[in-house]
């Protein structure tokens, strides 16, 4: 993972990580809707809270993914 976020970094990504690691329980409520995502993105997700690159058109956080399934499953 140390390495995948230093190749993101190095590459014009604006990388934010949590002070601690989410806990496995908080990750897949908020993936509960996709039960096919691998082991290596839980861990990613766990970890990084924002992951924008350079153009600003990607991001990752999971209280954006909690409220999508709220409002998915309302």
């Amino acid at each position: 993972m140390k390495e995948f976020i230093r190749y993101l970094k190095s590459n014009e990504w604006n990388v934010e990580l949590y002070e601690k690691p989410l806990t496995d329980e908080k990750v897949k409520s908020a993936l509960s809707r996709y039960p096919f995502v691998s082991g290596n993105y839980l861990e990613f997700l766990k970890t990084v809270k924002r992951c924008i690159n350079k153009d600003e058109t990607v991001c990752t956080e999971i209280k954006f993914l909690q409220k999508k399934n709220k409002i998915m499953s309302s």
